[in-house]
């Protein structure tokens, strides 16, 4: 039997649902994983695209976990001004294992006072303000992972799959995470063509 992992997705007004369905969709899948959606209630939160998403738990409520998953979107905006949304992203980190920033949550981390000297990326009209957190801005970056305390360093990487960074990063990382060194079989249904097979040749004749 699997251990378990504990894993917190925020879910803020306005986010982006794909930067918390993408992770989400990977991160179900991980032997172990135990998985909260936290809202600041447990009532219905809308996305930045009018999708109605329900909360597990709330911030008050929420256990300490393994991971953290920080979205962004237009919602991040007002995270980063709510000190309820601050508090509760610094106090997480206290013991998280890891901790991701997908798209423009990296702005919730900096808000946090978790980027201080270190290197992150973002969303590409984000990536100025990281700067303004005291973290080293990331030119490819469009997700940030946080190591931490278990590492003092973020590990940037490439910007690529546009809306899909969230699902990439957790897709490309849930191997570190889970501890499984062995092929994760669990995953490949979630690949567009894990092992596309060569068309034949159809005979005519």
């Amino acid at each position: 039997m699997a251990e378990e992992t504990k894993i917190n997705l925020l879910l803020f007004p306005n986010v982006t649902q794909l930067d918390l369905t993408g992770p989400y969709e990977v991160l179900v899948r991980m032997p172990g994983a135990k998985i909260e959606l936290v809202g600041p209630t447990l009532d219905p939160v809308k996305s930045d695209r009018g999708l109605t998403i329900l909360p597990t738990t709330t911030r008050e409520r929420a256990p300490a976990c393994d991971l953290l998953v920080v979205p962004g979107g237009p919602g991040a905006d007002d995270a980063i001004l709510d000190p309820q949304w601050v508090a509760f992203v610094r106090e997480q980190a206290k013991t998280a294992r890891w901790i991701f920033g997908i798209c423009t949550g990296s702005l919730l981390l900096g808000a946090a006072g978790l980027l201080r000297g270190r290197r992150s990326g973002g969303h590409w009209l984000a990536r100025d303000l990281l700067a303004q957190f005291g973290a080293y801005r990331d030119l490819g970056g469009r997700h940030t992972l946080a190591a931490h305390p278990v590492a003092p360093a973020v590990g940037a990487f490439p910007q690529e799959g546009s809306l899909l960074a969230g699902y990439a990063l957790c897709h490309d990382r849930t191997t570190t995470v889970s501890g499984n060194t062995g092929p994760l079989t669990q995953f490949t249904g979630l690949a567009a063509h894990p092992a596309r097979p060569v068309p034949q040749k159809i005979n005519q004749s």
